[in-house]
């Protein structure tokens, strides 16, 4: 939940989700010991035709080389093309310290069986997890052990 504060305050008038219960697992991906998962926050969703915007909320098991192990963006889908594009977002490091702001990045495209591209499938189809997830990073530590 501090991590979602901290989002507030960093992107300042963008909406970003309010509450941690209406995140939903939408991918884990990777091998031990760069396991990755991801979930979406499906109350900010919003659908204009085939394209979608949603926060994704993504947490990685080992720190990218510059210390960040993990993400909140407001990502755009266009569920017809399988592409994706960055609006806003904020990568973090595990103590909560701030990481780099992230705006506006150009349109790109899933690769098949990627992890985004199960976050765009489930997205776009709605298949996510049917169970809300109020503490996403207990989760991942479950995810983590086994």
């Amino acid at each position: 939940m501090k991590r979602l504060w901290i989002m507030a305050a960093v992107l300042g008038g963008t909406a970003t989700p309010a509450a941690a219960a209406d995140w939903r697992l939408a991918s884990v991906g990777g091998v031990k010991p760069d396991r990755n998962a991801s979930f979406v926050y499906i109350s900010s969703q919003r659908r204009t035709g085939s394209e979608i915007r949603i926060w994704v909320r993504s947490e990685w098991e080992k720190p990218a080389l510059d210390g960040t192990d993990g993400s909140i963006r407001l990502m755009e889908f266009d569920c017809d093309e399988k592409s994706y594009r960055v609006v806003a977002g904020h990568f973090y490091r595990g103590d909560n310290s701030t990481g780099d702001v992230t705006k506006s990045i150009g349109a790109d495209y899933a690769a098949p069986d990627s992890v985004m591209d199960a976050i765009i499938t489930r997205t776009c189809e709605g298949t996510y997890a049917p169970t809300p997830v109020a503490d996403p990073y207990k989760v991942i530590r479950l995810i983590w052990a086994g």
